[in-house]
């Protein structure tokens, strides 16, 4: 396989890096089609980040997500 650079994303890395040096008091969605490099783009911005930050993960392409209440479950364990 083949492994192509990242690049030309600086300006969603400097968008990302902007909302994430505000007031966190909102959820932030990165989504785009199969294949456009999400989780690059993601793991590039990570590896930039000081440890004041915490990251985790979901990937929601392992679940049926069809309503609020399926992306609650999703997020969190709800009994």
């Amino acid at each position: 396989m083949v492994e192509i650079s990242f690049y030309d994303r600086e300006r969603e890395v400097e968008r990302l890096l902007s909302i994430l040096a505000n007031r966190p008091d909102m959820i932030t969605f990165i989504y785009g089609p199969i294949n456009s490099g999400k989780t690059e783009l993601l793991n590039h911005l990570i590896n930039r980040l000081d440890e004041r930050y915490v990251v985790f993960y979901v990937n929601l392409r392992e679940r049926m997500v069809a309503s609020f209440k399926d992306f609650i479950e999703a997020l969190f364990e709800v009994g």
